[in-house]
């Protein structure tokens, strides 16, 4: 779907590059985008599609498992993790190479609420080297699904001298 289209101009240098998406329903899913250059009118070609990062979390006791999926053309090097603080402010509270984060000491039933921010590059020279993408905030509570230890198995011997009691 068409969503927005540039002014014409004469060189690359001066186009415009940044576009914020607004109003748009970022719970549910990614959103996948693509861009068409244009000359004269004709199509000269499509950039590869680039999502937007889609943060997901697997609560448990005292602790919440995010996790988050993307699919770009270019090579994330790090990924920020940002939880919202009690004065309604989100703080960066760790880095992850990796799309995988615990956020543990958390209070089971408490709501937590998160976001996640990429750092990547193409690695092609000319092109920006500082390519930022950002997830939707995503809320969660933990919850206490950890089973308790299996208790132990406690055994008697008794004689009339002697009792033994046994734990394994």
């Amino acid at each position: 779907t068409l969503i927005y289209t540039s002014n014409i101009f004469n060189t690359f240098t001066s186009t415009d590059t940044i576009l914020f998406d607004q109003n748009i329903n970022s719970l549910d899913s990614a959103h996948t985008y693509q861009i068409e250059l244009l000359s004269n009118g004709l199509s000269v070609g499509f950039s590869p599609s680039a999502s937007s990062i889609y943060l997901n979390s697997t609560p448990t006791d005292n602790a919440l498992n995010l996790s988050w999926t993307e699919n770009v053309p270019w090579s994330n090097t790090s990924y920020t993790i940002y939880k919202k603080n009690l004065s309604g402010q989100f703080d960066s509270i760790a880095s992850s190479a990796s799309q995988l984060y615990i956020d543990t000491n958390l209070i089971n039933g408490q709501e937590y609420c998160y976001y996640i921010q990429s750092k990547g590059s193409y690695s092609v020279e000319g092109i920006d080297t500082n390519l930022i993408n950002k997830s939707q905030i995503h809320c969660n509570s933990p919850i206490d699904n950890v089973a308790p230890c299996s208790p132990q198995i406690i055994t008697l011997n008794s004689n009339c001298e002697e009792n033994t009691l046994s734990f394994l």
